[in-house]
């Protein structure tokens, strides 16, 4: 047999034989093949990372190779795993040995996967794989963790804030705020940007406020990261008016309104209102209106005449501390006036017949603490005159004949204190019939109890007669029978008419009754009505006696006058 058919036989046996083991079993014959070639590796210096992020620590793993043919080009690459917590870069190649540089980016677990390609063929040579895990916990960063502004000059502020360290396992967060237990300042967030958020500051009350922060999964809610910053709000608490002085004209009677307003309010105050306080001469009567978009109006209407300092404050409405003070002047003008019901009246002696004038005022001065009225005859004296008691406002003037004629009789409302005339008017009396003689008049009794300052007129319809007291530091008596208790003691008021006969009055004086502002003699609750009127300037309020109402004696008529005039008539049961 020749060499050349000792070949093919050979040839034929080994394909026959081929042949039949792949059919019997494929994988042995490739395994076999395998077997026969050195398997390609892809080999890591390390498989498993663990990383520090709070830390900020950065892993290296290096990359070899082996039974790579020579001639094949190759390239090697990564493929991230599902929850992403690294950041990866490629180093160069030195010796078939590279460098996987990783940082991380998430906390959780990571499973890398390395594959060695061919370059030209992009055909898998060999894979592996490196497990990083990073620990560590989420953090949430203010650019500042203390604030100041100032409310005064309108100072605002952005802090911005960023974050480290999310989960792996959260895809999407967020940033929120939690304002503190004394809130101070408004806040409004911005829009991310290079994964940093702004957070816009303004002031809104005085103080200082803690302000927490909360890094959060916005699916679960779950809070991830916390931080505070600390504002401090300064500045100074106001209370503004729209006007710091008001004209009026009380004959006008139209109210004018100013309007009040606030600024930088303590944020210790849950509650505050703004109040008034009438100056030490009160002109005005004052109303609050409602709220409105942070003002509020004050209604001001004229009562007297003159000017009055009213004081405004702003103030706590659970301590009443005050915070903040301002003040307006107002100015009323006017005249005082003296109104009669009527100007002229007419009475008949023969019909005994007696004229009713009532007679009112308007426009006191403020500086007016007390005032009175009283009359004067012209040179005719034609009428006898007697004055009523004072109700709603009003005094008559009870006018009956002494002789026939016409009187012009002038009316006075002058200041008790300093008897200076505020204003006056005239009546016009016409007096027709016969004289009656003069007779002693009738008294009540021989005998009275007076107070120091009261007066008390002896009733008679003549004029012809004489009064005269026996101790003019206890009493004196005008010669028209009006007796006038001046100090405490006894006297005797002598009455004399025309034909010698005398009746005498013994007249007891006692210290003034403290309280009594009617001047009646005794304290009682009709006082009480009668000055609480007069301190909220009900019109046509008349205080008979207003040195027996300062209760304190500071020459100044007030509420605290008011309290301690109710203590002592409770005091007195």
């Amino acid at each position: 047999m020749s060499n050349q058919q000792v070949k093919s036989a050979v040839s034929t046996w080994i394909a026959g034989l081929f042949v039949t083991a792949f059919f019997l079993n494929p994988s042995s014959v490739w395994d076999s093949i395998t077997v026969n070639s050195a398997e390609m590796k892809l080999i890591p210096s390390v498989t498993a990372v663990t990383i520090d992020a709070n830390n900020y620590e950065s892993k290296e793993v290096t990359f070899s190779y082996e039974n790579i043919p020579s001639e094949t080009a190759v390239s090697i690459r990564y493929v991230h795993g599902s929850d992403i917590v690294t950041d990866l870069s490629w180093g160069d190649w030195n010796n078939h040995v590279t460098t996987l540089y990783i940082t991380n980016v998430r906390i959780g677990e990571e499973v890398i996967n390395v594959e060695l390609y061919n370059q030209d063929t992009e055909d898998i040579l060999a894979t592996t794989q490196v497990t990083v895990t990073v620990i560590g916990t989420p953090e949430v960063y203010p650019s500042e963790t203390s604030v100041s502004l100032d409310m005064d000059n309108h100072s605002s502020k952005t802090v911005w804030f960023s974050y480290d360290n999310i989960p792996a396992t959260t895809k999407e967060w967020n940033i929120r705020y939690i304002h503190g237990e004394q809130v101070a300042t408004s806040l409004e967030w911005g829009d991310w940007s290079n994964h940093m958020k702004p957070l816009h500051i303004t002031p809104s009350r005085v103080g200082e406020e803690t302000i927490s922060f909360e890094l959060y999964d916005t699916s679960t809610g779950e809070t991830l990261a916390e931080t505070e910053i600390v504002v401090d709000v300064s500045g100074t608490p106001k209370v503004l008016v729209s006007k710091s002085s008001v004209s009026m004209n009380i004959e006008d009677n139209q109210a004018e309104t100013i309007w009040l307003s606030y600024e930088n309010i303590p944020a210790s105050a849950k509650e505050w209102n703004i109040r008034f306080v009438h100056g030490d001469e009160v002109v005005t009567s004052l109303e609050w209106g409602e709220w409105e978009n942070q003002k509020k109006p004050l209604y001001i209407t004229p009562a007297r005449i003159g000017k009055e300092v009213i004081t405004f404050e702003l103030v706590d409405a659970d301590t009443k501390e005050v915070f903040a003070t301002t003040s307006v002047t107002v100015s009323v003008d006017g005249t005082t006036k003296l109104i009669s019901s009527q100007d002229a009246v007419s009475v008949d002696m023969d019909k005994n017949e007696t004229a009713e004038v009532f007679f009112s005022y308007a426009n006191l001065p403020a500086t007016i603490q007390n005032f009175n009225i009283h009359y004067s005859h012209d040179d005719e004296q034609a009428t006898t005159l007697k004055w009523g008691s004072w109700e709603n406002g009003k005094i008559p003037l009870y006018i009956s004949g002494h002789h026939s004629g016409t009187e012009t009789i002038t009316v006075f409302l002058a200041d008790a204190d300093t008897s200076e005339v505020l204003a006056q008017t005239q009546i016009t009396a016409t007096v027709t019939g016969t004289e009656k003689p003069a007779e002693i008049p009738e008294t009540t009794g021989t005998k009275m109890d007076l107070s120091v300052g009261m007066q008390y007129e002896i009733k008679s319809n003549q004029t012809n007669l004489t009064y005269q007291s026996s101790n003019t530091d206890v009493v004196v008596v005008s010669k028209r029978g009006m007796i006038t208790a001046v100090g405490e003691g006894k006297a005797v008021v002598f009455i004399t008419n025309s034909d010698g006969d005398v009746l005498e009055i013994e007249v007891t004086v006692h210290a003034p009754v403290v309280g009594d502002c009617n001047n009646d003699g005794v304290l009682n609750v009709a006082d009480i009505v009668l000055f609480q009127k007069w301190l909220h300037n009900v019109p046509n309020t008349h205080l008979a006696d207003w040195k027996s109402t300062d209760m304190n004696g500071d020459n100044k008529l007030n509420v605290i006058d008011l309290a301690l005039m109710k203590q002592k008539l409770i005091a007195k049961g």
